[in-house]
């Protein structure tokens, strides 16, 4: 393995579980749009998602949640087009509206 192997399988691996954070407005059951980008966090072990406090310390309004944006077609998908919410059991379609931050 050359050393540019090894820096692409460390962009793999960073893209698969650094996330961006995502403030959604909930538009409908399981349907989100974005609002805006607010920072970044990590998966930590099985279901676990780690992100700083400052990410998520204003209050989400009304219909509105915290979300881990994801990509459903794998790393190397420049779309992202599910979201996980905190309350949230499995993954959702989210809204092809762009936000301020992922696309």
């Amino acid at each position: 393995m050359t050393q540019r192997d090894r820096l692409v399988s460390y962009e793999g691996l960073l893209a698969g579980h650094v996330l961006p954070v995502v403030r959604f407005r909930r538009t409908a059951l399981g349907e989100y749009e974005p609002i805006a980008a607010m920072g970044s966090g990590f998966t930590f072990g099985e279901g676990t998602f780690v992100t700083c406090w400052h990410c998520v310390s204003v209050p989400a309004g009304e219909d509105e949640v915290y979300g881990a944006a994801m990509r459903s077609e794998g790393t190397c998908s420049q779309k992202y087009d599910e979201v996980f919410d905190q309350t949230a059991t499995a993954p959702a379609p989210a809204r092809s509206r762009s936000a301020s931050g992922p696309s």
